[in-house]
């Protein structure tokens, strides 16, 4: 998938931030548990920008990472402005933006 061209379709205003997945350089070990990588993710997403709102996206694994993130966040006190999961149930360059009935707002 060329997440770039969904990056590119993605409207707000904030910078966007990928994270590659822990392992897949088969340098490092890849991690065993979602819980694991969701909490590395929020260390390094916390690293560059501590306090929300937050928009999260994940894709295919990526979405149950994001949405177990989302969950740690929540809990934590922080403000999600969205949190869509794509998953791959079609293969297409055509992807479209969240819409506010996706969205949670809290």
């Amino acid at each position: 998938m060329d997440f770039y061209k969904v990056v590119k379709r993605i409207e707000i205003p904030n910078a966007i931030y990928g994270m590659q997945a822990k392992g897949i350089d088969r340098v490092e070990e890849p991690f065993d548990r979602i819980e694991d990588m969701a909490q590395f993710y929020l260390d390094a997403l916390r690293d560059v920008r501590p306090r929300g709102p937050y928009l999260l996206i994940g894709y295919s694994l990526g979405g149950l990472v994001t949405l177990e993130m989302a969950q740690r966040l929540r809990r934590s006190g922080e403000r999600l402005r969205c949190s869509p999961c794509w998953t791959p149930t079609r293969t297409s360059d055509t992807w479209e933006s969240p819409s506010k009935s996706d969205c949670s707002h809290g």
